[in-house]
């Protein structure tokens, strides 16, 4: 097997630098630009900021890390933890919001409200403008108490549709991602946690909003809605003389690039390693 000429593995880097674990004179290094914060989760399973032009060494799977890299994407919702706001209406009977200052949530940080069922349908939620005919990912994190069923759901006319139903037993956060295509209307009803047993109550953080499937990296919001910006890591090849690109995104080989570019750029995805002949 033919030795690499450059080799990247997610390991080491530095702001706005990727670097390659072959060659070693730091030639093949790759730039990292991004014109915003993000997030990723760090090697303790914990949800981390990460400055503009940082690479993002993912470790969501546990295990070694992938680089994560993801396109442009908007949180529509203006409070992602925040639920005490009005714009968090409720619809009918409605569950207990009382925020917990001592329960860690999925930052290591304190903070999270417990949403607890009362008599009656136990539902809060929000009414957001949608763009009819398109696919989103409605997702939140949520972490048990003493619940026995966790119901989400959405519409865009007078007939709801259940898209997540759940045993919540974990005593982990769990995100919970849930993939639709708005209808012809523009206007989308969402509305968590319906349904909880009276007395019955779950932690819950991070909503999340977007105009993408699957769910991407997790975007805080508090007033306003908020855009993390796409990553873009490249390396400058035209001092290599090379004749294929393997990509291995999400343990996969993809199949060999043999037209070789002068300026070459990760694509997006979980990206085990990039290995060049």
């Amino acid at each position: 097997m033919a030795i690499p000429s450059l080799a990247l593995i997610p390991s080491g880097f530095k702001d706005g630098k990727l670097y390659s674990v072959l060659p070693t004179s730091g030639a093949g290094d790759f730039t990292v630009v991004r014109g915003s914060n993000a997030t990723r989760v760090n090697s303790s399973g914990m949800i981390e900021t990460m400055t503009g032009n940082e690479p993002r060494l993912d470790y969501t799977d546990g295990g070694c890390p992938v680089l994560l890299t993801e396109p442009q994407s908007t949180n529509l919702f203006e409070y992602s933890e925040d639920l005490s706001q009005s714009s968090w209406g409720t619809f009918g009977p409605e569950t207990t919001r009382t925020f917990n200052a001592t329960v860690v949530n999925p930052t290591g940080n304190l903070g999270a409200y417990v949403i607890e069922g009362v008599s009656g349908l136990r539902r809060f939620g929000t009414i957001l403008t949608v763009i009819p005919n398109t696919d989103y990912t409605f997702s939140f994190y949520v972490k048990n108490v003493d619940a026995t069923l966790l119901k989400a759901l959405f519409t865009n006319s007078s007939v709801y549709s259940y898209i997540y139903t759940s045993q919540v037993n974990t005593t982990d956060w769990t995100r919970v991602e849930i993939n639709f295509t708005s209808s012809t209307t523009t206007s989308c009803i969402f509305q968590i946690t319906r349904d909880l047993g009276v007395g019955e109550s779950v932690y819950f953080w991070g909503v999340q909003l977007e105009q993408e499937t699957p769910a991407t990296s997790y975007i805080s919001t508090s007033g306003a809605i908020s855009t993390r910006l796409a990553d873009i890591v490249s390396v400058d090849l035209t001092s290599f003389s090379l004749t294929s690109i393997t990509e291995t995104i999400d343990g996969v080989d993809q199949t060999p690039i043999t037209s070789i570019p002068s300026t070459y750029t990760i694509p997006q995805g979980n990206i085990n390693k990039i290995t060049m002949i």
